[in-house]
């Protein structure tokens, strides 16, 4: 009989028998590059071209692998050897075997488990849709939604018959009718408020970054678009990605009505509106900085950012927000910034600012003229040769916007205990080595010792999925074609089940329950606010973990994941 090896010689052994293994994906996972979030409600400043995060400790967005050869792309006879080139020697096969689909950006490990997983609940959502899959869903459940979003999403002549829908439209309505800024930023409020969406300024509740254990109220600074970072940027390809920008607002505003004239004038003045924001923000390496994102004053304080310019009464009247109620800016520059410009001679600009945001935010869930010019935009500023069909575009948004009612079909079809065992049982082996090392590791003081063991002691594991599903805790029944559905408004309804959710538990203790990623997601993430690590089943697949691999095999993929 063997003799059963403890995890400590398991890791070895890993390390002799998968180093090969092991240092491909520990590059790949760690080759991630952090990037500035913005304020259109999503967390984005515009319609990004297709870029995802890779094990991340926070928001961050990948460095797409370079498919191309090393040494200024000539092609070698063979992988070069370990001691001259790392990366080719253990790369060279796999990338000489790779080809990069016309509408992707990139190709990676990381994107060939994405596009599996795709299409696996891709196949899900079709089922669901079918006559067949029909027969026994029930209201409101997972399968009804998927089916009820997707056949409005494929529904292109209602998506152009209907535009914005009943919310976004009437917003739109009430934004033409605003006699004031006072009454332009009511209506931008309660849109906030229902849907999550917001421009100008954004007022939400969240974990207090403070107090873990507690949400506060935040406050955001306004859309600018795009980073700073681009912007001022004297690069040519960000200098393209402004002017493909620029095209891209035009042909929405053009979408909406104005001549090309009109709408490129419309454009000039509201992006150099953006710009000016952008220069009040944050620069990319101070985003992730608490001392400077961490700025604690009353609601109170904080609304007075606007130059006198914002009603308290009617962040009261739309939010239930309290003058003394601790509240956290991100960036109060840019809200001052902004304050600057909410002046009632300004108020055609901010019009056409608050449009332009909302037909961007939008543009991939409206109207097809409106999903052409996003994806045009998509395309030129990724650098990708040709767009998304139409099928596609309709089903990523039913796997982003319903997450985690896919995550569940996909968990119960393509998940088991087995596995989520497993993968538990190998981050507990690491944990117990890591432990053993801090225990011995002289450069540590004996106190500060004792506070690492105490957190690494401390830590939650969650692998798969969810215990409890967050649409379990919502009251959402969407429409399908044939009960008078509608696309953008099945949207507006996710958002607001979200968003009164969200408010109805704001002064709820933070639900370490919840989940930051959905499990069908390729990816994994450490919360240091909940001192988490999580492990959803889309990462758990090869090349990363197979169930019927060797454990030094997992060790050298998933192992160096976690």
């Amino acid at each position: 009989m063997k003799k059963r090896k403890s995890p400590a010689e398991q890791i070895t052994a890993a390390r002799a028998v998968s180093t090969r293994k092991a240092l491909a994906l520990a590059a790949a996972v760690l080759a991630a590059a952090i990037t500035a979030t913005g304020c259109s409600g999503t967390g984005r400043t515009e319609t990004e071209p297709e870029s995802q995060a890779e094990i991340t400790a926070g928001p961050a967005v990948n460095q797409p692998e370079s498919p191309e050869q090393p040494h200024g792309g000539q092609t070698l006879q063979g992988p070069a050897a370990y001691v001259d080139d790392f990366y080719d020697a253990v790369n060279h096969d796999t990338l000489n075997g790779w080809e990069i689909p016309a509408e992707q950006a990139d190709m990676s490990w990381f994107r060939k488990a994405r596009e599996d997983n795709y299409s696996k609940v891709n196949d899900l959502i079709r089922q669901a849709s079918s006559e067949a899959g029909q027969a026994e869903q029930e209201e409101g459940s997972d399968l009804y939604n998927i089916r009820a979003l997707n056949l409005t999403g494929l529904d292109r002549e209602t998506r152009d018959r209907e535009g914005y829908g009943r919310t976004a439209g009437a917003f739109l309505k009430d934004l033409d009718s605003a006699d004031s800024v006072s009454e332009l930023l009511k209506a931008c409020l309660q849109f906030q408020r229902d849907t999550g969406l917001f421009s100008l300024m954004g007022w939400y509740y969240e974990g207090d970054s403070g107090d873990s254990s507690v949400k506060v109220l935040y406050l955001s600074q306004p859309d600018s678009g795009l980073r700073r970072e681009v912007w001022f940027s004297e690069d040519a390809s960000n200098q393209k990605r402004v002017e493909e920008y620029k095209k891209y607002l035009t042909k929405l505003h053009e979408n909406n009505g104005l001549s090309p004239e009109e709408a490129g004038e419309t454009v000039d003045r509201v992006t150099d509106m953006m710009k000016d924001l952008a220069s009040s923000t944050l620069k990319i390496e101070e985003v992730y900085d608490p001392e400077k994102t961490y700025n604690v004053c009353t609601a109170g304080e904080a609304a007075n950012l606007y130059s006198a310019s914002l009603p308290f009464r009617l962040l009261n009247s739309i939010f239930g927000i309290q003058e003394g109620e601790k509240t956290v800016v991100s960036q109060p520059d840019a809200c001052r910034k902004l304050g600057s410009y909410l002046k009632e001679e300004n108020l055609p600009l901010l019009k056409e600012y608050v449009k332009t945001c909302l037909y961007s935010d939008l543009s991939m869930m409206t109207d097809t003229a409106s999903l052409d010019a996003a994806q045009e935009y998509q395309t030129a500023a990724g650098g990708m040769e040709k767009k998304k069909d139409f099928e596609r575009t309709v089903s990523e948004t039913v796997q982003e916007k319903l997450g985690f009612q896919c995550g569940r079909v996909f968990s119960e079809t393509y998940f088991n205990e087995d596995a989520k065992q497993d993968v538990a049982s190998i981050i507990r082996q690491i944990i117990d080595v890591y432990d053993n090392r801090l225990a011995h590791m002289e450069w540590m003081t004996e106190s500060t010792r004792q506070e690492a063991r105490k957190k690494l002691k401390a830590i939650t594991v969650k692998v798969g999925y969810p215990d409890e599903w967050p649409q379990d805790k919502l009251s959402l029944v969407l429409k399908s074609p044939d009960q008078g559905g509608v696309y953008i408004d099945n949207i507006m309804e996710i958002l607001k089940a979200s968003q009164d959710y969200s408010f109805k538990t704001r002064h709820d203790p933070v639900d370490r329950n919840e989940w930051g990623m959905t499990p069908q997601t390729v990816n994994a993430y450490y919360n240091p606010g909940n001192n988490e690590i999580v492990f959803p089943a889309g990462i758990l697949q090869a090349p990363f973990y197979d169930p019927q691999a060797e454990p030094v095999a997992n060790l050298g993929g998933i192992g160096a994941v976690i």
